[in-house]
């Protein structure tokens, strides 16, 4: 079982990793198009996955009480 202090630090870390990324991807993508057009159309899709993603979890399961 994890504990609140190891999900913390998935979800920070994550959010870490995601913003250095996304400020690099960013910057690239300005410097090769000129434009912040192409790379806010890619960050627009990941959002709408990543909106629609949870939509194809199974259903949630209900363990009985001990």
């Amino acid at each position: 079982m994890c504990s609140v202090a190891e999900l913390y630090g998935c979800a920070f870390g994550s959010f870490t990793l995601g913003n250095a990324a996304g400020r690099y991807v960013f910057a690239t993508g300005f410097d090769t198009m000129e434009s912040y057009g192409t790379p806010l159309t890619g960050a627009f899709a990941v959002l709408v996955l990543a909106v629609i993603a949870p939509f194809g979890l199974g259903k949630y399961r209900r363990f009985p009480a001990a």
